[in-house]
């Protein structure tokens, strides 16, 4: 099946000719105030973020993009039709302040009091909803935003979810459609194989880009993995191998650094604290920087294809509207919360108060074909998964997306997640599509290597440990329960991942609460 397309107005840009992570401090933004019938900037005027791809006939624009623009008199804010790019605005009364670092936004003036709604979420599921952030005024620019502001009044006259229309049709069929829409969205994607490579995981995604690069005749120059972190086995690595040499290409292994301490406090300030994720990426980033590269990502495709999110129960209870009790599952354990907030501070962040906003956003998706999808796309995809190509490496690197294609996407999201729930339809798509590549396998048996692990725990609850203790902002964390909790599991070797996952909510706490006291210092 084919859906025809017109053919776009501008071609895409060149890759970039260098790159580097920049600092907060180095970030654009903009700032106005109207007092006195007049209005008071600072910052960059207008700015383009992320990459516009082609301009359609009926002037709406395709990419990953997000824009500012000031004429004197009114400020236009406006990003992409799923709103992947993040960036954030502020208002406080006559004041608006728009930047992509929520740093910048927060050293510049706007308000840093907490949104305890939104870290109630966020502090147990890993990620913010809808357009939340850690702070109440600083909200990120919705999907298809369309806002001005003019004499001191924001007014939101666009933006929102998509909606596709169901579009039941048998397996066979839908298949073979959804094989075909992503060839032609391959195919309008300007490919330069000598400056192109390709991050191959062991999953369906980015396996799909690759077999298609190569069925087209436009092989990457090489593939690269890079290595996780502990506990997680290295499977990745390991099938990447296999794909890329029976496909003759180069694969390239980037190992992670020795600490990770370091990686993680270094993601949280380009992912804008907005995930627990990432730290993985900082190899890639740092091998991308000046080289001039494209690469391709394979983001959403798990979510609108083939996710183990998706499954019978969280289904029924959207067909039920049980969202009370698909926000309780969604929002996991309690796990170490309880201990490493103060005891005010976990009141304010109780569980009752994330339940209530998680619902709030699960109601937006119930008359989705496919609500479970809607969710996990507008929500984890574009405000978790989205953070690493389009905070962090399309810094370094121009970063395309297929299967943010739009007629991809207005395909795979009208699919009723009755079609999905067997978790088997990518996978079986791209195994009809390359038969010759079937073999392959996704994931292997592994056998943890736990004493080399030890190593790697024991530095990392040294670090934070360390970390916590030094003189700065306090509030958001309990060092006592923090410490304790690290020394009895950073050398347990069965409790290796409580050691990740207390590292990874304390620095996060500790850098919100320097910034949090920042902001306390402009008020």
């Amino acid at each position: 099946m084919s859906v025809a397309r017109p053919a776009p107005a501008a071609a895409p840009s060149a890759p970039p000719s260098g790159g580097r992570l920049r600092p907060w401090t180095e970030q654009p933004f903009f700032h106005a105030r109207f007092a006195g019938g007049r209005v008071e900037t600072r910052g960059t005027p207008s700015c383009l973020l992320g990459r516009v791809q082609a301009t359609r006939a009926d002037g709406e624009r395709d990419g990953v993009f997000a824009e500012w623009a000031w004429d004197g008199e009114t400020l236009t804010l406006r990003n992409d039709r799923y709103g992947f790019f993040p960036l954030f605005y502020a208002v406080r009364g006559a004041d608006v302040w728009v930047s992509p670092s929520i740093h910048r936004l927060v050293a510049e003036g706007a308000p840093a009091a907490l949104d305890e709604p939104a870290l109630a979420v966020f502090l147990r599921m890993g990620g913010f909803v809808g357009e939340d952030t850690p702070f109440a005024a600083i909200r990120q620019l919705p999907p298809r935003a369309d806002f001005t502001w003019r004499a001191g009044r924001l007014e939101p006259r666009a933006g929102g979810y998509l909606v596709s229309p169901p579009r039941p049709m048998p397996r066979d069929d839908a298949m073979d459609a959804y094989a075909a829409l992503f060839r032609e969205a391959m195919g309008r994607i300007e490919v330069e194989p000598e400056r192109t490579l390709l991050p191959l995981t062991g999953g369906r995604d980015s396996r799909h880009i690759l077999l298609e690069l190569c069925a087209s005749g436009r092989a990457p120059r090489g593939c690269v993995t890079d290595r996780p972190f502990p506990p997680k086995a290295g499977d990745d690595v390991e099938v990447a191998a296999l794909l890329a040499g029976e496909l003759g290409l180069p694969h390239l292994v980037l190992e992670q650094p020795a600490s990770r301490f370091a990686a993680e406090r270094e993601k949280n300030e380009h992912t804008q604290l907005g995930t627990f994720e990432h730290a993985w990426a900082m190899p890639l980033a740092r091998y991308l920087e000046g080289r001039g590269l494209a690469i391709h990502d394979g983001i959403a495709g798990d979510t609108l294809s083939q996710s183990q999110f998706l499954n019978p129960l969280r289904l029924a209870w959207f067909d039920a509207g049980e969202f009370d009790a698909l926000a309780d599952d969604l929002l996991g354990p309690e796990g170490y919360l309880p201990a490493l907030l103060p005891r005010e501070r976990y009141r304010a962040l109780a569980r009752p108060v994330g339940l209530a906003r998680l619902r709030q956003e699960l109601e937006r998706h119930a008359s989705a074909p496919n609500p479970v999808g809607s969710f996990r796309f507008y929500n984890r995809t574009r405000r978790t998964i989205s953070l690493a190509p389009h905070a962090l490496l399309a810094q370094v690197a121009r970063v395309e997306t297929p299967f943010l294609d739009r007629e991809l996407f207005d395909f795979l999201s009208a699919l009723p997640g009755a079609l999905l729930v067997d978790g088997r339809f990518h996978t079986d798509t791209i195994a009809r599509a390359y038969p010759a590549h079937a073999h392959v396998p996704y994931e292997l048996k592994h056998r943890r290597a736990e004493r080399a692990q030890a190593g790697h725990f024991l530095r990392l609850g040294a670090e934070v440990a360390a970390a916590s203790l030094r003189p700065g902002a306090r509030g958001l964390l309990r060092r006592a329960p923090l410490l304790a909790r690290l020394a009895a599991t950073a050398a347990h070797p069965g409790r290796h991942a409580d050691v990740a996952s207390l590292a990874h909510r304390a620095t996060y706490l500790m850098q919100l609460e320097t910034l949090v006291d920042a902001g306390s210092a402009h008020s």
